[in-house]
């Protein structure tokens, strides 16, 4: 029985460590429960979410709102004129 109780314990820290470690290398990554779509403005996303997209070949037009971290948000380039 005590060897049951061992195995349960790893089983259980090794499933806390994997679904800690699933947030794509961003700590405090959040979705925002909104779609927003490609070639319009941040403002589709509520207050502090940012429009993401895949970066695939099976992208398609929609995106998701995530709450990130200040150090991942791309910064805007500005148009030359």
């Amino acid at each position: 029985m005590r060897a049951s109780k061992i195995l349960l314990f790893v089983v259980l820290t090794v499933a806390a460590i994997m679904l800690n470690s699933c947030t794509y290398g961003v700590r405090h990554l959040a979705y925002c429960k909104k779609e927003c779509f490609k070639g319009t403005e941040d403002t589709d996303c509520p207050g502090g979410c940012h429009c993401v997209f895949r970066d695939d070949k099976r992208s398609t037009k929609n995106g998701t709102c995530w709450k990130l971290p200040k150090s991942e948000i791309p910064k805007k380039r500005r148009k030359k004129t």
